[in-house]
């Protein structure tokens, strides 16, 4: 059975959503938690960088290439899209709606199986993981069908 789901995200926490009855009602199916994400970046990374080969004939240079927030934002990212693509598989997943922090849903979005783009119907660039359910309701009303 196909549902509308809501994903409301940052980099470190990701609640899945399922409307019941309309937008006055979510059913929280799934809490996503990445703690690395709100690491330290020193606390992420090793006291040496890693060798990125160099253009042309040079020798390369010592650098990172993204650094260890980033990574973990990626690796959360792709772990997202890897619980919902299983789902649109099951065809549990009829509908979608993102919400997430600016820079998350970018990477949230350039992770996500082509298969999942149709399903889109939302994406609300806003960190709205710190609402409660009643005001994410309220914010959920809003969002065009």
């Amino acid at each position: 059975m196909s549902e509308r789901w809501i994903v409301v995200a940052d980099s470190a926490i990701a609640y899945i959503y399922r409307q019941v009855d309309g937008p006055e009602r979510l059913q929280l199916l799934e809490t996503l938690v990445h703690p690395e994400s709100r690491e330290k970046g020193s606390e992420l990374s090793s006291d040496r960088p890693g060798h990125q080969p160099g253009k042309g004939s040079g020798h390369g240079a010592l650098v990172q290439k993204q650094s260890p927030k980033a990574y973990e934002s990626a690796r959360f990212a792709a772990e997202v899209a890897d619980y919902l693509d299983a789902a649109r598989r099951r065809n549990q997943l009829g509908a979608l709606s993102l919400v997430a922090s600016p820079g998350f849903l970018g990477e949230l979005s350039g992770k996500l199986d082509s298969g999942l783009e149709p399903l889109i119907e939302n994406r609300l660039d806003r960190d709205l993981t710190h609402l409660s359910l009643p005001e994410l309701i309220e914010r959920v009303k809003t969002f065009p069908r």
